[in-house]
């Protein structure tokens, strides 16, 4: 603000158009400085940057490394994608194919076998066993 000059000379009257272009002129000056200021800054973090890479030779991969493990990890455990060790690329989804009609009945035959008390003998327990499960499953 020091470089504002009054308003009034000491001998004469300003009038609104020079009060106006003196006005104009100090807010572009403002500008300009402003303008410098921040090309400066911009300019050191420029340089701040070409350090780094200078220094490691390509650019900070640290948070890249961790999403990329976390979102690897995340397909292998919906698709069983990814190279994930262990376990050998099984995702959840890779057992479903196999739970087809017939790994269903036989599941479903060992849950009736599991209510017989003896081998060979069949209770009303069992019966009625049988009739759930085979209702539920159809």
């Amino acid at each position: 603000m020091g470089n504002l000059k009054p308003l009034r000379e000491p001998s004469t009257e300003v009038d609104v158009d020079t009060l106006l272009a003196r006005l104009t002129a100090d807010r572009a000056g403002y500008l300009d400085q402003l303008d410098f200021d921040l090309q400066e800054n911009l300019n050191v973090i420029d340089g701040n940057v070409d350090n780094i890479l200078t220094e490691t030779g390509t650019h900070p991969t640290l948070g890249e490394i961790e999403a990329s493990a976390l979102l690897a990890l995340k397909a292998h455990l919906v698709n069983g994608t990814g190279d994930i060790i262990p376990p050998d690329n099984k995702g959840i989804w890779d057992y479903l194919p196999f739970l087809t009609a017939d790994v269903a009945t036989e599941a479903k035959q060992d849950v009736i076998d599991d209510f017989h008390d003896v081998p060979g003998e069949d209770s009303a327990t069992d019966a009625q066993m049988r009739d759930v499960v085979g209702k539920k499953s159809d």
